[in-house]
């Protein structure tokens, strides 16, 4: 198989802004009559923690058989452990698009006297 594979880890960490979580429904059908079935995010998340993100990348690739193609090359964890054949062959690591910033009580009391006033009191 040639063709570069997608590694995705921390899947557990996804955030939805707003109330998302609660609002946003992901729905399926068995098949059977009866089978419509519909659950939020956090219950998804809760029973599958990589199901969002592979049903987000699922839903935007091209809808032609060659998503199935695509979707295997595709590799969701959960946390950062990673088997050892996958992690072996990594090349490249993309940086994080922005700095996750601290929680004030992470920052010490040097640091929050020091950090510029916006306006005096």
């Amino acid at each position: 198989d040639c063709g570069d594979h997608v590694v995705i880890i921390n899947t557990r960490h996804i955030a939805f802004s707003g109330n998302k979580w609660e609002q946003k429904v992901y729905s399926s059908h068995t098949g059977y009559p009866g089978g419509f079935r519909q659950v939020t995010a956090a219950q998804l998340h809760q029973k599958d923690p990589i199901a969002i993100v592979k049903l987000a990348i699922y839903g935007m690739l091209p809808k032609n058989l060659h998503r199935r193609t695509l979707m295997q090359r595709l590799h969701l964890f959960p946390d950062e452990a990673i088997s050892e054949d996958i992690l072996k062959n990594l090349v490249e690591e993309l940086p994080q698009p922005r700095k996750i910033p601290r929680r004030l009580d992470e920052y010490t009391q040097e640091e929050i006297e020091a950090f510029p006033r916006v306006w005096s009191p």
